[in-house]
């Protein structure tokens, strides 16, 4: 849902045209289609008709979902490829049209990305437990945290370890 709540944006695998018999093999999902981000705009009380993104937000032969919509309009959303892998997109609206989505710097595709939904509660759960347990949490680089329990102290020499570690790829987002 939009920040405003006048518009929703949501993931379906409804074909892009319409199809003049939609045949359903064994219930499954019609074949070859993948999923695509749709919108419906609040009218009144409802909604309006489903209008399926553009082409610059859908991008051919991916499935994408878990769209999540910033104030500005912008729209990211994971796509996963033909193979399975997944990355992160935004795609950002411009005088009302969408612009091409682009992949996120962080987000190379080669390792498991998550979703920013469950990244978002990931860090809200992790928050209110450290602060039940009077843990100190502070930031190593950007995107990646250190979390000590009361007590326990991370010397300098250990935090530059853990800094100069593999995380460099998240401090492009």
């Amino acid at each position: 849902m939009s920040p405003d709540g006048t518009y929703l944006v949501f993931e379906s695998k409804r074909p892009k045209l319409p199809l003049d018999s939609p045949q359903k093999q064994g219930g499954e999902s019609f074949p070859g289609v993948v999923s695509n981000l749709w919108r419906v705009d609040r009218i009144g009380t409802g909604w309006s008709k489903p209008t399926r993104l553009p082409d610059s937000v859908n991008l051919a032969g991916q499935s994408l979902w878990k769209a999540s919509i910033a104030a500005d309009g912008t729209i990211y959303f994971v796509a996963i490829d033909t193979k399975g892998g997944k990355r992160l997109y935004s795609s950002r609206s411009l005088n009302g049209a969408y612009q091409q989505a682009q992949p996120l710097t962080f987000s190379d595709g080669t390792t498991l990305d998550v979703d920013p939904g469950l990244a978002r509660r990931l860090v809200d759960f992790t928050a209110g437990t450290a602060y039940a347990m009077n843990a100190k949490i502070e930031m190593l680089i950007r995107g990646v945290y250190l979390i000590s329990p009361q007590g326990m102290h991370v010397g300098p020499e250990m935090k530059e370890r853990l800094r100069a570690a593999n995380y460099h790829a998240y401090d492009q987002a």
